[in-house]
């Protein structure tokens, strides 16, 4: 698991910047494909579990312990989030939606930028090995794309500067129809060493999808914006639609 040590920066002594460009030019080897890489933290999917050869031999028997109360349906917030620049979370959002408008149909089939994800997600990770302490977690994967902000208003201060922006990667393309709550995030399940402490302690119980759901916001911008809700919905929708017909055309090939 990740450590990260907070410092001040001369990024954070900035004010939040506001966000009115029109163009986006991608930068850098991966073009508007975006490149995959990990969130930035793990998120605890499992209980607190200190695997002793006595809790072993109670639980399988083969010298690995069952995971303390590994999570079924249960509610993971992540954010898409933009990169080198300072901005504030409606800015954010228009970035973020004029990014989408112009990545390959492909990236934008497989990409969620909406502003807060809540995943309605099972743990697959069950067990772990005798001397283990700590929890199962999840990382998911992002896609990540570089480029270059241009057509700004003077007062925003972005006139070319370079952003990378990264949103969520679904499991598949055919992730994005489906409704909230039903689709799958890419990621990799580890269990997350945990050396402060006993065994004991509480790291309070994981919550359910139900409970945090309402969080997730279905959007990347504001509709009277002109990279506004309708219009992202119906480009990404149209994008995943294609790559699914030629896909299917493809395979019948």
């Amino acid at each position: 698991m990740k450590s990260w040590i907070s410092g001040l920066s001369l990024a954070a002594l900035l004010p939040f910047a506001a966000a009115d460009c029109d163009k986006f030019d991608f930068t850098g080897q991966y073009g508007s494909d975006g490149f995959t890489t990990t969130y930035n933290k793990t998120l605890r999917v499992s209980g607190f579990t200190n695997c002793t050869a006595e809790i072993a031999g109670q639980d399988t028997r083969n010298g690995t312990c069952l995971l303390s109360n590994p999570g079924i349906g249960i509610g993971l917030e992540v954010y898409p989030e933009v990169r080198f620049i300072q901005v504030d979370a409606k800015a954010q959002r228009e970035v973020l939606a004029l990014v989408q408008e112009k990545m390959s149909a492909v990236a934008a089939a497989t990409t969620n930028f909406n502003s807060t994800i809540v995943m309605n997600y099972t743990s697959i990770l069950r067990s772990t090995a005798v001397g283990n302490t700590g929890y199962g977690g999840f990382t998911p994967y992002i896609r990540c794309f570089d480029g270059v902000l241009s057509d700004c208003d003077k007062d925003d201060n972005l006139e070319g500067k370079a952003i990378r922006a990264c949103g969520l990667t679904w499991l598949d393309r055919n992730q994005g129809f489906k409704s909230l709550g039903s689709q799958a995030y890419d990621g990799e399940e580890n269990f997350v060493s945990y050396s402060d402490g006993n065994g004991t302690e509480n790291m309070g119980a994981l919550p359910l999808y139900d409970s945090v759901s309402g969080h997730a916001t279905n959007y990347q911008g504001d509709d009277e914006d002109d990279h506004g809700n309708s219009a992202t919905k119906t480009a990404v929708g149209s994008a995943a639609l294609v790559v699914a017909l030629l896909s299917a055309v493809y395979e019948i090939m």
